[in-house]
């Protein structure tokens, strides 16, 4: 086991004090939102009581902590990129904006490819990807919309 990067599940009371502390979340917030009695949630807190899967969902949507899918996966790497509601509007006006945007992530990903064209990545690029590690979950994001809402204009089109 890498230490470094594994927890025992024993300990994952510490992974939770940690992420609650770090983005100010309360114990009390915690029994609101999932419903538990403030006791469980002391509870669990001190490593009395086993987390449950709501917890760490409440967690996670609020935090996007990348330490709670670490102790879900361990060492499978993992990309999670949360995706909008398909809520996009197909006229004029959003779609123009929708597509600069677009403009914008394709000339970010042009970037990594150019650092990737001579084979390797150094201390040169440092600069170039941090753009792309600020952009990407945006330009994921970005596409899965727009792609929801197409196919969603799609399949309505087909009917």
């Amino acid at each position: 086991m890498d230490a470094a990067r594994d927890i025992e599940m024993s300990d994952d009371y510490m992974v939770l004090q940690q992420v609650m502390d770090e983005h100010g979340l309360s114990a009390k917030w915690l029994a609101q939102v999932t419903g538990r009695g403030l006791s469980t949630v002391y509870k669990y807190l001190s490593g009395e009581a086993t987390i449950p899967s709501v917890v760490w969902r409440h967690v996670y949507a609020r935090t996007t902590d990348q330490r709670i899918l670490q102790l879900m996966t361990g060492d499978m790497v993992v990309a999670v990129v949360e995706l909008p509601q398909a809520t996009v509007a197909l006229d004029v006006p959003t779609l123009a904006e929708l597509i600069e945007i677009r403009k914008e992530e394709i000339a970010v990903e042009e970037e990594l490819l150019n650092i990737l064209e001579d084979g390797r990545v150094d201390l040169h690029d440092a600069r170039k990807i941090e753009d792309y590690k600020r952009h990407h979950n945006k330009m994921m994001a970005t596409c899965c919309a727009m792609y929801q809402r197409v196919m969603q204009e799609f399949e309505r089109s087909r009917k």
